[in-house]
């Protein structure tokens, strides 16, 4: 999504989990991960590499593996960490929870248009 370095691969039931930390100089916000979940990423990648905005770095994992009947899909969460945080103990069990990364919109974070689609009322309120 943007430049960054990637800070962690997590084992997550479908593949890993690539967490990258992003630096925004003109922002006085901390720090700001993108984690791309449920993915094979590619040979190389590894703690500390840096990344432009646009680099491949990983294939979708296949969910056949698991047992579950899911369709391959992409998992993509953004945290931020007002203070420094251990990113080797940070996993699925520990994100989110208040002293490590505190979870964002990721729609809000991209600036996607979308709509909310609901079952029971017919009309789509564009955000």
């Amino acid at each position: 999504m943007f430049d960054g370095v990637v800070v962690s691969i997590i084992n997550d039931f479908l593949g890993n989990s690539v967490i990258v930390e992003h630096a925004f100089p003109d922002r006085d916000t901390g720090r700001v991960c993108t984690i791309y979940g449920h993915t094979n990423p590619l040979k190389g990648l590894h703690i500390g590499r840096g990344l432009k905005q646009g680099d491949i770095m990983g294939t979708l994992a296949d969910p056949g593996q698991s047992g579950l009947n899911l369709m391959p899909h992409l998992h993509i969460s953004f945290g931020w960490a007002s203070k420094p945080i251990s990113y080797d103990r940070l996993n699925w069990d520990t994100i989110g929870d208040s002293g490590t990364l505190t979870l964002l919109d990721p729609l809000d974070i991209i600036n996607w248009q979308y709509q909310i689609l609901d079952d029971a009322d017919p009309i789509c309120r564009d955000f």
